[in-house]
């Protein structure tokens, strides 16, 4: 009595309801599985074809054939591309990457929960291997079966690489007579929440509403009460988290749009435009990571781009004054002089300010 006490007593802190909390004991690993809903002839999954527009069509590419096409219930591999393909607005749950892991979630979900959020801020949830997550890669698996080739389509100009440099993309796939996206179907499943940390759609947001709106009611994966198999349990907290992400980069189009010398993170437009702004002061929109210590130089990776990041330098006593290790996951503006190392921009941390993107009253 007493370790489930502490057990529940820890899940409290972190968030989790005794209402949200799965059945400790998870189901064997070959039922992590869900039924899947049927294929609909029209809806918001459902699209014409490929898109018209030439600046956002990737390219028509086979699924991989040499090994596994499908790696997550988020990413693909096809032929013709050095890298994975991760699906644009989707953050399905993780795989299990470690097998005592996987046997522990196996054997005893809440304990599983209690090692991988240790130390993690609730407000923050962290990835890790769920039951779900290894049913969504399923789903997938055999939702492409009978799929050959896919459409790849970005979802915006200039936006086609995620942060570790994987092609991000709409999936089309023709199933039968109908052309799916097969994005907001894996949403309209319920094995992915439509995850907008990263900014919504700018193509499609309606259809992901409406696809999630048709998960929820329906009660779908990560949406049931309880979901089909063991899930992630804090998705209130992610929600709010990727809604705020959202509602800031909202704001910062605005302000890139009628501001001189602002540029946003991620975009690759904007990248090439700081590579030639040297002694520059200008404003980057980005969320700071780790923190890299080199002797007495310090440096604050602002994520970009895969071996193409933003960066400040400077000494541990200008990194304390900038507060931003306790900015983790926020997006902020970074005011500051523009730099180059080895033809890549940066601020040195002396000249930088730091400011919360403005919201609307």
């Amino acid at each position: 009595m007493r370790a489930l006490a502490i057990t529940l007593t820890f899940l409290g802190v972190f968030g989790y309801s005794q209402a949200a909390l799965p059945d400790p004991k998870s189901p064997p690993a070959s039922t992590w599985r869900v039924e899947p809903a049927p294929l609909l002839e029209k809806g918001p999954s459902i699209v014409e074809g490929p898109i018209a527009d030439p600046s956002l069509i990737i390219g028509k590419f086979a699924l991989a054939t040499d090994r596994p096409c499908v790696i997550d219930g988020d990413t693909l591999r096809v032929d013709g591309q050095k890298s994975s393909v991760r699906f644009t607005c989707l953050d399905a749950e993780e795989t299990f990457k470690d097998a005592g892991q996987k046997e522990l979630a196996r054997r005893d979900f809440a304990e599983y929960l209690r090692t991988v959020t240790a130390g993690t801020n609730p407000a923050r949830p962290p990835k890790y291997g769920t039951p779900l997550g290894e049913a969504a890669k399923t789903f997938l698996a055999e939702f492409l079966a009978d799929v050959k080739e896919v459409t790849l389509e970005a979802d915006e100009a200039g936006r086609v690489l995620d942060t570790h440099g994987r092609v991000l993309a709409h999936i089309l796939a023709k199933k039968g007579e109908r052309w799916v996206n097969v994005n907001v179907e894996l949403v309209r499943q319920g094995l992915s929440p439509y995850f907008v940390k990263y900014g919504r759609s700018r193509r499609l947001h309606d259809r992901f509403v409406q696809a999630e709106a048709e998960a929820k009611q329906a009660k779908r994966g990560l949406h049931g009460s309880p979901p089909p198999c063991p899930a992630y349990p804090d998705y209130a907290a992610r929600y709010a988290w990727w809604s705020e992400r959202d509602a800031d980069l909202e704001a910062c189009r605005e302000l890139r749009a009628k501001t001189p010398k602002f540029f946003v993170l991620g975009n690759d437009e904007d990248w090439a435009a700081l590579e030639k702004l040297a002694g520059e002061t200008v404003t980057v929109v980005g969320s700071p990571a780790e923190l890299i210590e080199k002797g007495k130089l310090h440096i604050r990776i602002i994520p970009h781009r895969d071996r193409k990041d933003f960066a400040i330098v400077g000494s541990a006593e200008d990194h304390a004054r900038l507060g931003l290790e306790a900015q983790s996951g926020n997006l902020l503006l970074l005011t500051g002089k523009v730099s180059l190392y080895q033809g890549k921009p940066q601020f040195e941390a002396k000249t930088v300010s730091v400011q919360r993107v403005p919201r609307k009253a």
